[in-house]
């Protein structure tokens, strides 16, 4: 019995070795670009959330600052010493319950 051994020529190699070599630069681009992706999807994501807490905030402000200090200064003829309505006092209140 003879053993057979296999020869790996230069001729294989060199026409192998382009394709291995376009596999691994097509796997770095892949992992390149979803890397980037990812980075621009969440500095956009806090593009988003910063808009919308300003928003909220600015929200809150007026509420807090403008409309509540005139409100009760112009019902205060008419109100009770005693009475609460947790719509004037908080802002968070009336947005979530009015939206």
């Amino acid at each position: 019995m003879s053993k057979h051994r296999s020869h790996i020529t230069i001729g294989a190699l060199l026409s192998v070795g382009p394709l291995i070599a376009a596999v691994m630069a097509a796997a770095a681009i892949v992992v390149l670009v979803n890397r980037g992706m990812r980075q621009q999807a969440l500095a956009e994501a806090e593009k988003k959330a910063r808009i919308l807490l300003d928003r909220n905030f600015a929200t809150h402000t007026f509420f807090s600052q403008i409309m509540k200090p005139r409100l009760l200064k112009w019902s205060a003829p008419f109100r009770s010493i005693d009475y609460f309505d947790p719509s004037w006092m908080s802002s968070t209140y009336a947005v979530r319950k009015y939206r």
